[in-house]
């Protein structure tokens, strides 16, 4: 669904999706407002795109809860506040993309967790040079 025009908030129930889903796709929409915290709850979820819309508020804790996560997509939105240190959990994370926020503070030392991430090649990536000895 990304690239369109679809508008609002995303609702509370979002975390009441099947468990099933493994791709949500909703970058470049009219999308705003807060990421409710049960997205925490759609755990085998390995690809999700939020990008380009105008989300704000802060990184919920609970998206570290979503161990299946592969790819997060939240570059390009109003988002604030300091990167969770819950998303160092996230140890499948291979894609993470928050540029083009207002995100403030440290990177969290468990990124240092985050061996796909770290060691990746994709450009896109969150500086993929970085290694644990550099996160303090």
């Amino acid at each position: 669904m990304d690239e369109n025009l679809l508008e609002g908030v995303i609702p509370e129930s979002i975390g009441n999706l099947s468990a099933d889903l493994l791709i949500l796709f909703l970058g470049g929409n009219r999308i705003y407002g807060t990421i409710p915290p049960s997205i925490g709850r759609l755990s085998n979820l390995g690809l999700l795109n939020l990008s380009h819309n105008s989300i704000s508020g802060e990184i919920p804790l609970e998206v570290g809860q979503m161990k299946g996560l592969q790819m997060l997509g939240l570059a390009g939105n109003e988002i604030s506040g300091e990167i969770p240190s819950s998303l160092g959990d996230l140890t499948k994370l291979n894609n993470l993309e928050l540029f083009g926020n207002e995100l403030v503070g440290r990177i969290p030392t468990t990124f240092g967790k985050l061996q796909k991430l770290l060691s990746s090649e994709d450009d896109y990536c969150i500086e993929n040079r970085w290694r644990e000895r550099d996160i303090t």
